[in-house]
């Protein structure tokens, strides 16, 4: 049982390719989803893991090519360290650039697996490997990244979280054909969709936490303006009340005043 998927990545080949999909299709139609990687001299592929954890196989036609793989527990850091140390980014520059590093007594991580391909020659990559590829020479190649029963769990996971109406349309084909794939597919689906519903309900736990501190703050907020207005009434009153006190000890001061200056 093997699913096909179809992967465009940057690079210098001339892909034909199909829109980035999965398909479960009869074995017939299989054999119509393969397609060339035609590329000329010195053009490849920079290092990469091939998408969703697919496997893939490549059969060369015509040149050769010049391939580098790196053992699973290899660091990403080490071997893909970026636009600032590799330029352009061209499979040509990773080469030239990061190889010989790899050859130094020095170089921190596992050391790569390099191999020459011949016309007539087919090279398996399992899932998960990291691997450049440059052409030697022009070359014709026929490739296709997949997945089979082996890998399937962790390959429709990956697209589940990626793509998750398509992966589950991809199941619903399955049902008829494959069942115990599907049935793999529903429990993922389900184990999925019970994430997206406790993230659903956290989002909606903060949100309400949210809520309910902008509340208290703006309750807050409201007291203490209540407050301030509340001291400002009561100071402009005790002001006015003050006002009115002087007032009339200066009105009964100039009659006690009067009375004294007639006697």
């Amino acid at each position: 049982v093997v699913i096909f998927f179809h992967y465009t990545y940057r690079t210098s080949f001339l892909l034909l390719l199909l829109p980035p999909c999965l398909l479960v299709l009869p074995p017939p139609v299989w054999l119509e989803q393969r397609w060339f990687l035609v590329g000329p001299k010195r053009s490849g592929t920079n290092v990469h893991i091939d998408p969703l954890g697919t496997s893939a196989w490549n059969t060369l036609i015509s040149g050769r090519k010049r391939w580098v793989v790196f053992p699973f527990a290899t660091k990403k850091s080490y071997i893909k360290p970026g636009a600032k140390v590799l330029g352009d980014g061209e499979a040509i520059t990773w080469f030239s650039k990061l190889i010989p590093q790899t050859r130094k007594p020095e170089w921190p991580t596992h050391r790569p697996i390099e191999f020459i391909q011949y016309p007539g020659e087919t090279i398996f990559v399992p899932g998960g490997l990291w691997h450049a590829v440059l052409n030697i020479d022009d070359t014709v190649a026929i490739t296709q990244n997949y997945c089979s029963s082996t890998n399937f769990e962790e390959v429709f996971w990956k697209f589940l979280k990626s793509q998750r109406k398509l992966a589950m349309k991809a199941a619903d084909a399955m049902k008829n054909d494959h069942p115990s794939l599907y049935a793999v597919a529903q429990r993922l689906i389900e184990k999925r969709e019970e994430r997206r519903e406790q993230k659903r309900k956290k989002e909606g736990e903060w949100e309400r936490e949210m809520v309910t501190k902008k509340l208290k703050l703006t309750l807050k907020m409201g007291r203490e303006e209540e407050e301030e207005v509340e001291k400002e009434r009561v100071g402009k009153k005790g002001s006015e009340q003050e006002e009115g006190g002087s007032s009339e000890s200066s009105r009964s001061g100039s009659g006690s005043g009067s009375d004294e200056s007639d006697e």
